[in-house]
């Protein structure tokens, strides 16, 4: 097994790669396996989840095994990319913790997630031009929308880039000692997860939408107008207006 769930009380689902002994690399097998834990996640009631890793590697990539050096090698493209769309658009946002190196494919996971935290071990790197490739054009085209800033050239073009820089490049939320990445996440999620699951659903699709380009602002009054009326809503103002009067 190379992809384990956990969905713990507080309604977080843990999404964890779990093949240190070849440095979590990914299969077909593992991406097809993260497809199906983030909509088994979905089903059994979690409202936030973290991506995360075994080891001292968040991933080393592609696992080679599975690669032909031809062109029948974008059938992996594929492949990562229904992985990356199934975090984007899943309905549950997604914490990534990143420990060491994160290459080629883990880093569009990654930078799949809605926040990314990552040790002061990690080190980013994409190093397709060295391996003799064109990276993905969709998600090159993806990536530069989304991260316009010279940090993101650096990334594509194979130069690698530590936590830190990443925090500065915007391309992640936050550079944490390795001691603490796991407590930091798993307070971010609970977080989320405590929010109404309504409410944090559409929160998330508002912002996945955001990054795929311009939206129509009324589409959104509906959903906003039935979470205003929702039975949730109401209740939350009625325990606020109780925290007040004390």
């Amino acid at each position: 097994m190379t992809v384990t769930l956990t969905i713990r009380e507080n309604h977080v689902a843990e999404i964890r790669l779990t093949a240190p002994a070849r440095r979590n690399a990914l299969s077909f097998a593992t991406l097809e396996a993260l497809v199906a834990s983030i909509g088994e996640a979905e089903r059994n009631g979690a409202r936030s989840a973290i991506l995360s890793a075994d080891g001292t590697v968040f991933s080393a990539g592609a696992d080679f095994r599975d690669l032909t050096g031809t062109a029948a090698d974008l059938s992996f493209d594929e492949a990562v990319g229904r992985a990356t769309s199934s975090l984007r658009r899943s309905r549950l946002p997604i914490v990534a913790a990143i420990q060491g190196p994160c290459l080629g494919a883990a880093v569009d996971l990654a930078l799949s997630a809605d926040i990314v935290v990552a040790a002061r071990s990690a080190r980013f790197e994409v190093p397709a031009t060295r391996l003799g490739l064109l990276y993905n054009p969709a998600v090159i085209a993806l990536l530069h929308r989304n991260y316009p800033s010279p940090a993101i050239k650096q990334l594509l073009l194979g130069v690698p880039i530590s936590a830190e820089n990443a925090v500065t490049g915007g391309l992640i939320a936050r550079a944490v000692d390795d001691d603490e990445l796991m407590a930091t996440v798993n307070d971010i999620a609970a977080r989320i997860g405590a929010g109404d699951k309504d409410a944090v659903a559409a929160t998330k699709e508002l912002l996945t939408a955001l990054d795929a380009g311009p939206i129509k602002l009324e589409h959104w009054s509906g959903p906003r107008k039935r979470l205003l009326d929702s039975d949730a809503r109401r209740e939350a103002i009625e325990r606020a207006r109780k925290t007040l009067s004390h």
